[in-house]
């Protein structure tokens, strides 16, 4: 209803402002239309109102608006065919092979167990990694052939109507966006089709499967609808998101705009999360009182059970690496804004130091032995002086020659170590990035994972806890240094039996390389600068390197033949 004010006519006559009001009804949508079409009448009314005023002063036609905006679209009609159809089609992609596998993942598992042939199966000759395996390919079979059949229906049938309406996506770019995000899909039809036959092992029968698994689907399918929201773009925060990833990639890849960078990382996360999900099944199928319709915990089934005494373990080593690796690259993009002095404690305590010790705390792990808590010899803490004050040059001598870093990050990492604006700025960064990184990173390396890694043996734990020590870095140009350097480390703590072994030659290792940035006299050791040190100073390094190594080597075997001397002798 439009509700006239009074004297209305007359300001206006006079030159004035008058008053118009609309009443509407917002819960009735007829009501809200009309508002909609009476709204643009008035303003067009006033917009005649006003060009004829103007006309009557003399002014010239705009004069009372000034400023005139017009939005003008700048997207191709490629790209915005690509941005309609990139928002519908991977989500419809993704739905349909989530779903494909949904009732086949009940019948062999929560089906069979109804039927009673579960125990059947359990007498053949079969592995439980076989019988997992056997049924995994053939839930995954069945998801991939939907997800084939599907790609192609809907390339049959979007072809031709992306064509139509002006549009110029061509029929062949069409295919290779639906190619391209069917090969992003298949890690994500690999994952869940790995939860679901997991998921569905802990039903006792088919409906209690449909139950399990329905809340089950529904979780999968939230990111994916968080991926259809405005705004959200594939980016760093989004790619550790499953499934969301994939559909914003995916939606990239039909704009045009998808990095190649993005599509790598997606692929590579995606699988991981793949292989874990596989890892997840197989281990629920490990368990018989579970697929002979018994009850297990969760805690049993990932071996995390409380006790009292025990040993780290590999899965206890990679699960602490992942958590810390999440952590650690959500953290910093949060903490992108702080200063360097508190984003350097929050990562160090707060993603290293901190979920080392709540794993080994929550599973009552044994403190001294997992962390190697253990005093250092008189000789052994030589060997690390030396080692922390020379090691560095190899690693320098390494990364500098095969692969130096690029001035760009030389002037950032230097820019970061000096502390500008700081009093003390030595002190404090000799304290933020040589002793609370030696101390936090070797509890965590050298200790919880390098003991969980030890049962694979002395080699292979010392080399994957040093690769392992690169990655988690995260940049190509200190992957080499921090790997020898993990290598040095993990022989000084493996050979010692003592993490404080470590953080002497972490922290001493460090220290050069703050000395180096804020001492001019010393550029020449900067582990970070444009050239490699001089090569008498790498040989002289390298010397006193094999010289401290051979040393802890010496110490480890002084100490086992006291150890073994001071031992009781056998009655006879």
């Amino acid at each position: 209803m439009l509700v006239v004010w009074p004297e209305a006519a007359a300001r206006l006559a006079d030159g004035g402002l008058a008053r118009v009001s609309i009443y509407y009804d917002s819960v009735r949508g007829t009501s809200g239309n009309a508002r909609v079409r009476l709204g643009g009448a008035i303003r067009a009314f006033r917009r005649g109102l006003v060009d004829e005023r103007e006309r009557a002063l003399g002014l010239s036609p705009g004069f009372s608006i000034a400023l005139e905006t017009a939005d003008e679209n700048v997207a191709s009609s490629e790209r915005r065919t690509g941005g309609r159809l990139g928002s519908l089609l991977p989500f419809l992609l993704i739905l349909f092979s989530v779903l494909s596998g949904l009732y086949t993942a009940i019948d062999v598992t929560a089906g069979e167990k109804e039927r009673g042939t579960m125990q059947t199966l359990l007498c053949a000759p079969l592995s439980p990694t076989e019988i997992i395996a056997g049924k995994f390919l053939a839930v995954w079979t069945l998801s991939l052939a939907a997800s084939l059949v599907n790609m192609v229906s809907l390339a049959i049938t979007v072809i031709p109507l992306s064509q139509s309406g002006g549009a110029e996506l061509s029929g062949l770019e069409l295919l290779r966006a639906l190619s391209l995000t069917f090969v992003l899909i298949l890690p994500a039809t690999f994952m869940v089709s790995a939860l679901f036959l997991a998921v569905a092992t802990f039903a006792r029968d088919f409906k209690d499967g449909q139950n399990l698994l329905t809340p089950a689907t529904l979780g999968m399918l939230a990111p994916l609808g968080a991926a259809m929201a405005p705004g959200i773009e594939a980016n760093a925060w989004t790619l550790f998101i499953p499934l969301t990833n994939v559909a914003l990639v995916a939606r990239a890849v039909f704009v045009g705009e998808a990095k190649l960078w993005l599509i790598v990382s997606t692929l590579l996360i995606s699988l991981v999360y793949a292989w874990l999900a596989l890892l997840f099944a197989a281990r629920v199928f490990h368990q018989e009182t579970l697929l002979l319709g018994g009850k297990v915990s969760l805690s049993r089934i990932f071996g995390m059970e409380r006790r009292s005494t025990g040993s780290a373990t590999p899965g206890l080593a990679m699960l602490a690496f992942a958590v810390t690796i999440v952590l650690g690259f959500y953290g910093q993009l949060a903490l992108r804004e702080s200063s360097v002095p508190l984003l350097t404690l929050c990562v160090e305590v707060g993603f290293f130091l901190l979920p080392a010790l709540l794993l080994a705390r929550g599973l009552r792990l044994p403190l001294r032995e997992t962390f190697r808590l253990r005093a250092p010899a008189p000789r052994q803490v030589l060997a690390s002086v030396m080692l922390g004050l020379t090691a560095w040059t190899v690693a320098a001598s390494l990364s500098l020659t095969t692969l130096p870093p690029p001035e760009s990050l030389v002037k950032s990492l230097q820019q970061m170590v000096l502390l500008d604006g700081y009093p003390a700025a030595l002190p404090l960064a000799l304290v933020l990035f040589a002793l609370v990184p030696a101390l936090c990173e070797e509890m965590l390396f050298r200790g919880l994972i390098l003991s969980g890694l030890a049962r694979l043996g002395a080699l292979p734990a010392l080399v994957i806890s040093a690769l392992l020590f690169g990655l988690a870095h995260a940049s190509i140009y200190r992957f080499i240094p921090t790997f020898v350097l993990g290598l040095c480390l993990g022989y000084a703590v493996w050979s010692s039996r003592s993490i404080w072994v470590g953080v002497i030659v972490h922290s001493l290792n460090n220290a050069v390389a703050v000395l180096a940035v804020h001492v001019p006299s010393l550029a020449a050791l900067d582990e970070a600068g444009t050239g490699a040190p001089a090569w008498p100073i790498t040989l002289a390094g390298l010397g006193v390197t094999l010289a401290a190594l051979a040393l802890l080597r010496a110490s480890s075997a002084h100490e086992c033949d006291l150890a073994v001397s001071r031992a009781p002798s056998p009655r006879a």
